[in-house]
């Protein structure tokens, strides 16, 4: 991600602080679930962070990832992508977060809006075409490419539809990041 939200802190940045702060306390995954939500498969994450052994307050989080996963990040990974935003969402109702409890992915899932995807230039779509070609990668395996990226159908799978992450992402595959 770019740069992060204003008064974010990373999770991993929230672990370091909560184990700094409170040295006998832990972070527990407290469960795991498989579940469906409007016929939509999730993974159902819950944490609890303890200050200490006989913390009987501890803080609390949720957080649920759609499987598979929406982007070449995610997809794979659900279980612990819920469970990060689940430790992040328990320290940051102990206080331990900066202004924001979402996760940075979260929020920039979240603020994604599909109608508006960012997308590549023509003139982008372009050099990643000759890069490809320059690699020896002809256009029907560019395009099975692209649709693996992007996550849709072969059919539906359009160079000039890549978002400029997915276009990265591309471009590291193929081995032509500039």
């Amino acid at each position: 991600m770019a740069g992060k939200p204003e008064g974010y802190q990373e999770v991993a940045e929230r672990v370091h602080a909560f184990y700094a702060t409170y040295p006998t306390g832990s972070i527990r995954t407290e469960s795991v679930e498989f579940v469906q939500v409007a016929g939509k498969d999730y993974v159902l994450v819950k944490a609890a962070v303890y200050r200490g052994p006989d913390d009987r307050l501890p803080g609390t989080g949720t957080a649920m990832d759609p499987i598979p996963g929406t982007t070449p990040f995610t997809k794979g990974s659900e279980v612990e992508n819920a469970e990060t935003s689940s430790w992040g969402r328990a320290l940051a109702s102990i206080g331990l977060g900066g202004r924001k409890i979402a996760t940075a992915d979260e929020v920039a899932v979240k603020t994604a809006q599909p109608a508006k995807r960012d997308v590549i230039t023509e003139e982008q779509g372009k050099k990643l075409a000759t890069l490809a070609a320059d690699k020896g990668i002809a256009t029907p395996e560019l395009r099975k490419m692209v649709a693996e990226v992007m996550q849709v159908p072969v059919a539906e799978a359009r160079l000039l539809d890549l978002t400029f992450n997915e276009w990265g992402v591309l471009l590291d595959k193929i081995g032509a990041r500039p």
